[in-house]
């Protein structure tokens, strides 16, 4: 293999595999969603942390269209860590513009969601102790039956035998699988927040 690019593409980006010899491979990324899902390690199930929130400086994935071509986003979360940043914009190894706290909101909605609702749903189904001080949110039942029927297809998938007669389905039969729980998660991700119009 001559070069892997978990986003390469044109927005929104793929799965992209180039080799020596000049194949190249590609699945879009709305289509590998569930494909992630089956090799999710077992900690990072019980684990609320999106973002490094412990960090100074933490990077990530900017998933706007409007911020394609190269931009992630950086959260400086320390005095030390934002001057690093605004010594590395001076020197112009980055460029750095602001956005508001609704862009990566929107950008990441469904993944917030996951982590700091769904995490209080997987933990307890799982058993695994409350290691972390963090405030609990109000889950409805709504949202509890959504966390807990993803864990429970997370856990199907992720069983080898499972895994393996899934493996061999035609990729276009993931892909509108994964589509369309990618936009149903989102969707419902929004409406939580009040975010539709964003959409």
């Amino acid at each position: 293999m001559a070069q892997l690019e978990y986003r390469g593409g044109s927005w929104p980006g793929g799965f992209l595999v180039r080799s020596r010899d000049g194949r190249q491979g590609f699945i879009p990324k709305d289509w590998y969603t569930y494909v992630n899902l089956m090799y999710i390690p077992r900690r990072c199930l019980t684990c609320p942390d999106l973002t490094n929130e412990l960090a100074d400086i933490s990077v990530g994935d900017m998933w706007l269209e409007e911020y394609t071509g190269g931009w992630s986003t950086i959260i400086g979360r320390s005095p030390r860590g934002e001057d690093i940043l605004k010594e590395a914009a001076r020197k112009d190894i980055i460029r750095i513009d602001e956005i508001s706290r609704n862009h990566i909101l929107r950008s990441h909605a469904h993944l917030f969601a996951y982590k700091k609702e769904g995490y209080f749903v997987r933990q307890r189904w799982l058993r695994v102790p409350l290691n972390y001080a963090l405030q609990r949110p109000s889950i409805g039942k709504r949202r509890w039956l959504q966390e807990s029927l993803l864990l429970a297809l997370i856990l199907i998938l992720s069983n080898s035998l499972i895994r393996g007669l899934v493996q061999r389905l035609p990729l276009a039969w993931l892909g509108r699988l994964s589509s369309w729980g990618r936009k149903g998660a989102k969707l419902s991700a929004y409406r939580r927040k009040g975010m539709e119009k964003e959409l």
